[in-house]
């Protein structure tokens, strides 16, 4: 049995890529540590709350964080499978069923703790993380399957600036156009959450948005999306040390890309500065802050794991 490429990344004993393994675990650890932050309301420690609207913390990353680490693990299950033998249309009802799994769950989990004596179907939540990270895996998946790496990238672009566009240039039924009639990213005169409202207003967390609604979960496609290039550039037969200046590189542009997003809407009128940094809408700004923070996490995986052990 040929041994793992040296290129796939650094490897434990069993196969697995170190790097990834340790993001996944800081990942799932903050889950854990902001879904029981000690307390709620203010009581709570600050950065363990998520932002109310405006604005992010770094409870707010912990969900980009965790999508940009499926998107890096599915190219190496990905490549397993297909080493196995198994051909796309078959990998596809893998895809399909393990989404269908997962957002079958999260739909449980929403009314759970009413279940079985009041479970309200007709207020029951629809959407969740669950869900989100149900739809993200299997479209992220196909795009990934059908498409080259000059397809990807342009799904990332599309997803990304596509979003931008319609939040920032599509007039709001009942508000009208963005930062001309109504503020940009206004709570309820935003293109988002009318969407939701519109959809399943009886089965929204709460009102006047769903932070796992329906048309902020493009960009957290994208999110998946730019895990899946990233997975692939681990894998790609360019040296470490390259490797680890192009994440310092390319989380350095993302971080600048997202402080600048934020810049812009100084001249959209009566604004807030921080508009354009959204994290209850997914806006591009923490999007583009995740994916650097976790473009570094990837890389200083096995570095920060040696130092601890």
């Amino acid at each position: 049995m040929k041994a793992p490429s040296s290129t796939d990344g650094p490897r434990l004993p069993s196969g697995r890529v170190e790097s990834l393994d340790f993001f996944r675990g800081l990942a799932i650890m903050g889950m854990i540590i902001v879904n029981n932050p000690g307390g709620s309301g203010d009581q709570a420690y600050a950065p363990l709350k998520h932002a109310e609207w405006n604005g992010w913390t770094p409870t707010d990353l912990i969900f980009p964080f965790f999508l940009f680490a499926v998107g890096v693990s599915m190219v190496y299950s990905f490549a397993s499978r297909r080493k196995r033998g198994e051909s796309r249309p078959r990998l596809l009802l893998h895809v399909l069923r393990r989404g269908a799994i997962l957002f079958a769950i999260g739909l449980f989990l929403n009314g759970y703790p009413a279940w079985p004596n009041h479970y309200h179907f007709a207020t029951l939540r629809l959407v969740g993380v669950m869900q989100r990270i149900a739809i993200c895996y299997v479209i992220a998946s196909i795009i990934m399957m059908w498409c080259s790496t000059r397809g990807r990238i342009a799904a990332v672009a599309a997803c990304l600036v596509g979003y931008w566009v319609l939040m920032r240039f599509v007039p709001v039924p009942g508000y009208g156009v963005p930062t001309r009639d109504v503020p940009l990213l206004d709570p309820a005169g935003n293109l988002s959450g009318w969407l939701d409202r519109a959809l399943y207003s009886a089965h929204m967390h709460h009102q006047p948005f769903d932070s796992e609604g329906s048309l902020s979960t493009i960009p957290a496609i994208g999110t998946t999306l730019i895990g899946v290039l990233t997975g692939e550039w681990l894998r790609s037969s360019v040296s470490a040390a390259r490797k680890a200046a192009s994440s310092v590189s390319l989380a350095s542009f993302s971080a600048k890309s997202s402080t600048s997003g934020s810049r812009s809407t100084r001249s959209c009128g009566p604004v807030p500065t921080s508009c354009c940094i959204a994290a209850s809408r997914w806006s591009c700004s923490p999007c583009a802050t995740g994916c650097s923070i976790s473009n570094n996490g990837v890389d200083a995986g096995p570095s920060l794991s040696r130092c601890l052990v």
